[in-house]
Order: structure tokens, then sequence, then C-alpha cells
């Protein structure tokens, strides 16, 4: 059951190359935006600023390099 539903996950994920290309260069300018600023590492508003750039940033830039491989 589990390898059905794996396999149907896997024919609906297809990312579109342009959208990573837009989450890329959106966390991109996050982060220059969050490391010019004052460093504020005590708030846990930046920390998680700082997170959900960085997974995003990971995230769109794997799915780049593997869409680039293919």
């Amino acid at each position: 059951m589990s390898a059905s539903v794996f396999d149907s996950l896997r024919d609906l994920y297809d990312p579109d190359p342009r959208a990573m290309v837009v989450v890329f260069l959106g966390s991109l300018f996050c982060s220059y935006v969050l490391l010019t600023t004052p460093f504020e590492s005590q708030s846990p508003y930046y920390r998680f600023a700082l997170a959900a750039n960085l997974f995003a940033f990971l995230v769109s830039s794997s799915s780049l390099a593997f869409d680039w491989l293919r």
C-alpha cells in the first residue's frame, strides 16, 4: 500500500523550474535583507526567518540542480 502511495506522489510531484528560480532569487534577496540588518540572535522571529529562508534556499537550489542534471 505504501508503495502505491509513493508512486502516486512521485507522479504528481513535478516542480516547475521557473517557479524554483523565483523562490531561489527571493530567498537570496531575503538573505541579503536579513543579514544586513542588525543581528538580533535573541529574537525567535529572526531565528525563524533565517531558518525558513535557509530551507527555501536549499530546496530551490537542490531542485534546480536536479533539474539541470536531468
